[in-house]
C-alpha cells in the first residue's frame, strides 16, 4: 500500500480509509503535426518535391540507431517540403518496413510521410534532438541559404507497436 501511495494510485487518509486515486491528465510536452498542415496553419501552400523514395539494407550507423538488423531492409525517403514552391524542410527518413510495409507505395506529394504514419502506427514514444547547424551545399541549394546560414535540425526516433518505427532527420 505504501508503494501505491508513493506512486499516487491510491489515496490514504488516516482514520477513514484507503481509495483508488483520481488519475492525473498527463499533457504532451510536443505534437507531433505534418508540415503541410503546419504551412496551412501559417497560411501557406504546401507541396512537396520527392528526391529518394525507395528500399535499402541498413547501414550499421542507421541499424543500431532503429534497433535492426544490419543489412536488413528498410525504407528510405528523402522529400523538400515548400511552400508556395520555395523550399523550407528537406526531410530524411528511414521507415521499419515492419511498421508501414507499403509506404513506398504512398505519394508523397499528396499525403505527407507524417500524415500517412501517425493515421497508420500511433506513436508510442517519441525521442527528439534539436540544435541549430549548418547545412552541405546540397541542401544549402534545396533551401536557398547561404553557408553560413544556420539551420534547425530536429532528429526523431518514433516508437510503434513496440518497435523502433522510424528515424527521421529534418
Amino acid at each position: 500500500l505504501k508503494e501505491l501511495a508513493e506512486e499516487s494510485r491510491i489515496l490514504r487518509v488516516q482514520g477513514v480509509g484507503t481509495f483508488v486515486a483520481t488519475p492525473k491528465p498527463e499533457a504532451s510536452l510536443l505534437e507531433i503535426k505534418s508540415i503541410a498542415q503546419e504551412i496551412k496553419e501559417w497560411g501557406g501552400i504546401h507541396s512537396c518535391e520527392i528526391l529518394l523514395q525507395k528500399e535499402e539494407r541498413l547501414s550499421r550507423e542507421i541499424a543500431i540507431k532503429m534497433d535492426l538488423a544490419e543489412q536488413g531492409p528498410v525504407f528510405h525517403s528523402i522529400l523538400l517540403h515548400k511552400d508556395r514552391g520555395v523550399g523550407v524542410q528537406y526531410s530524411e527518413r528511414y521507415i521499419n518496413p515492419a511498421v508501414a510495409p507499403l509506404y513506398l507505395d504512398q505519394d508523397f506529394t499528396r499525403i505527407t510521410p507524417s500524415g500517412y504514419l501517425l493515421n497508420l502506427a500511433p506513436i508510442q514514444e517519441a525521442e527528439h534532438i534539436i540544435e541549430a547547424i549548418r547545412v552541405n551545399k546540397a541542401i544549402q541549394r534545396y533551401l536557398k541559404i547561404a553557408p553560413e546560414d544556420p539551420c534547425l535540425s530536429l532528429i526523431r526516433r518514433t516508437w510503434s507497436f513496440d518497435q523502433v518505427a522510424t528515424y527521421s532527420k529534418i
